[in-house]
């Protein structure tokens, strides 16, 4: 099976910048003995850990976030 031909759309250089600024705080945040963590920035459900809280989010015309 065959598709169309996947690229990224940045250059090279771009790539290679993105990849040099994220090792460079990376190394960074591992010699002053920070973590790196992920977390979502918008879910539609509450988060289930008790030591997180909620955030209200909204939209800049005064919405709330769906």
């Amino acid at each position: 099976m065959s598709g169309p031909d996947w690229g990224p759309t940045a250059s090279i250089e771009t790539l290679k910048l993105r990849a040099l600024m994220l090792r460079r705080a990376r190394e960074y945040f591992a010699a002053t003995d920070a973590f790196e963590v992920e977390t979502p920035s918008l879910v539609r459900v509450a988060v289930t850990d008790v030591h997180l809280e909620s955030l209200e989010v909204r939209h800049a015309g005064g919405g709330h976030a769906e």
